[in-house]
């Protein structure tokens, strides 16, 4: 099977590898898809971070290990134990409340995903702040209510002024830049929550009491619980999540560094997700 190997910063190799046992409790999935995720990003340019240099306490892995945890496409084997899939099945693997007006920090690919997120379960006010021309018009066309360049305008005054209080009841940072962390903390309302959806490769001065003196939470998130997925599959089903949009290239896995980690790096302005073809491999 061949697949892509990280082995450290700037070091992605396209390989042969065995194919392990499908021991028990686990399930085989043959890739048809797999998108280049911002951490496989920040993993090139300066990992390695999330990628194990230690055995991993679970899987016991170190680098060099396999990237691709965005992807979809076909069981073809279930380990002993396993009765809720079968082979020939189709998978994948990516609180606020309506009233709630909310920030958004950043347009990459996770930022567009929390504005259609946030479509979905009818949020009242949706806000955007983007650097880029061509994710801004993303954010628009997926039903942001206001897209706002953080250079041309006071994103912690205009957020409190659209909101009609205080701040926003929620902001999500996807940027991950000091400026990011600041305003998000500043901006948010009283009694609010700062949500950090972002990864971050470095260490970065922190005063909490812009949390403090307002009582602001602060939280993050990685991973998903089973019911987040349903609820996605269930929204596009429905027609209420259209992300195919966000789609700007899809490539081969002998051109994963330059057509697609690199392409991503240097060329924002035209990209914002790319998916690898596996099927076949």
């Amino acid at each position: 099977m061949r697949a892509a190997r990280y082995y450290g910063k700037e070091d992605i190799r396209i390989e042969d590898v065995e194919v392990a046992e499908c021991g028990e409790g686990q399930v085989r999935v043959a890739p048809a898809y797999v998108g280049i995720c911002g951490t496989d990003l920040h993993e090139y340019l300066g990992g390695p971070t999330f990628a194990p240099v230690e055995p991993h306490p679970i899987s016991g892995d170190t680098i060099p290990i396999v990237l691709g945890h965005e992807f979809s496409g076909t069981i073809t084997e279930v380990g002993p134990g396993v009765s809720q899939f079968k082979p020939g099945q189709h998978v994948v693997l990516a609180e606020t409340v309506p009233d709630s007006t909310v920030l958004v920090l950043g347009g990459g690919p996770i930022g567009l995903a929390v504005v259609q997120c946030l479509v979905a379960l009818k949020t009242k006010k949706i806000i955007m702040s983007e650097v880029s021309k061509t994710r801004q018009r993303f954010a628009r066309e997926f039903g942001a209510h206001h897209v706002l360049c953080p250079k041309t305008y006071d994103l912690v005054a205009i957020s409190k002024e659209l909101s009609g209080k205080d701040g926003p009841d929620v902001v999500f940072d996807c940027a991950g830049v000091p400026a990011s962390l600041v305003t998000a903390c500043k901006a948010v309302k009283a009694r609010g929550t700062v949500v950090n959806v972002a990864i971050w490769e470095r260490e970065v001065p922190f005063q909490p009491n812009m949390l403090v003196f307002k009582e602001a939470h602060y939280t993050a998130v990685l991973g998903y619980q089973r019911e987040d997925f349903q609820a996605v599959i269930d929204h596009l089903a429905k027609g209420t999540l259209k992300p195919e949009k966000m789609i700007t290239s899809t490539i081969q896995l002998d051109n994963v560094v330059e057509g697609g980690i690199k392409a991503l790096i240097k060329d924002k302005e035209s990209h914002v997700k790319i998916l690898v073809e596996v099927g076949g491999e």
